[in-house]
């Protein structure tokens, strides 16, 4: 019973990824524009695809897919906001009827500014509607508003946009690892680099948790060294600790046929008494690997163990 429900459950899995494949990366990124960062978006990403999947036993009426994604990432970060009671912009104003057209240019120019400054509602409406293109009766009806306040949102969203562009503003983050920290990172990528599993174990805390979501979650040294860590050896790594989008994180290249490099892993630590006690590994992560490999100018392995995917015309490394 237990084995045929897994089997169920996974070929449903699968199904649901197929009809959804051709939305991933717009959902993606914006979940990385309402964040602010490629780490706190990927959460946001994964989050809604959870949803996604779990809610679908409760729908009665057909979907449209991409809108279907978009309302769920909307209000999970809206939900989010209001938790961590910042202000959302909930004010009310006369309901506009339409809105005015603002200029491409700008609004391209002034994204970077919006995600740090922009009130959490602004933000969503702003997406939506300029960047993928939705209309405001149906952003009105993912984020539970009327059309006229939609509108209303979107003008004091376009009005902010203008004032930051005057003043300039810009917000930036980065962290560093402390030596101590670092001393047992550099540990961590001799022994990945060697492909010596002995190396790491001594390191680790006995329960040592490995997170691999969407793929998989290892929660002790045990299950590690028995799992995901028997791959290591098999593979000609080069890792490096390098500072990706604010963050200290482990970049791990693979040496593919014919001699080429390509990005096979993305990962962040987590230490406690000298311990490591969390593995983050982004190894499932497509949407986030694929922007990596743009950032870092290097092309992402595309096919790695338990791992098959396509990118458009081919091609593993996007286009801007």
């Amino acid at each position: 019973m237990t084995d045929s429900l897994l089997a169920a459950s996974r070929e449903l899995r699968n199904q649901f990824e197929q009809v959804i494949e051709q939305y991933r990366t717009d959902l993606w990124r914006y979940c990385k524009m309402l964040t602010g960062s490629p780490w706190d978006g990927e959460d946001l990403f994964q989050e809604t695809m959870l949803k996604a999947f779990a809610s679908l036993a409760q729908l009665w009426h057909p979907l449209v897919p991409k809108a279907y994604l978009f309302r769920i990432a909307s209000n999970a970060w809206i939900d989010q906001c209001r938790k961590n009671k910042l202000q959302l912009d909930d004010s009310e104003e006369p309901e506009l009827t339409a809105p005015e057209q603002p200029d491409t240019l700008e609004v391209k120019e002034a994204l970077e500014s919006l995600i740090q400054q922009l009130p959490p509602k602004q933000l969503v409406v702003f997406l939506l509607i300029e960047v993928f293109q939705f209309t405001a009766p149906e952003v009105a009806g993912m984020i539970h508003a009327t059309v006229g306040s939609v509108y209303a949102t979107l003008h004091r969203a376009r009005a902010n946009v203008k004032l930051l562009q005057q003043d300039g503003q810009t917000a930036a983050t980065a962290t560093s690892a402390s030596g101590d920290r670092k001393a047992i990172v550099e540990q961590i990528i001799h022994a990945l680099n060697t492909g010596d599993l002995t190396g790491m174990l001594p390191l680790m805390s006995e329960q040592m948790h490995s997170d691999a979501a969407p793929g998989f979650q290892e929660y002790n040294k045990d299950d590690m060294y028995s799992g995901s860590m028997k791959g290591f050896a098999e593979l000609s790594l080069q890792a490096t600790l390098r500072t990706l989008w604010g963050r200290e994180v482990i970049v791990v290249l693979a040496q593919t046929e014919g001699d080429q490099w390509q990005l096979h892993d993305i990962s962040l630590q987590q230490f406690d008494d000298g311990k490591l006690v969390l593995h983050k590994s982004y190894y499932f992560c497509k949407e986030l690997l694929l922007a990596a490999g743009q950032e870092l100018q290097v092309p992402v392995q595309m096919n790695k163990p338990a791992v098959t995917w396509e990118v458009g015309e081919g091609s593993a490394f996007p286009s801007k």
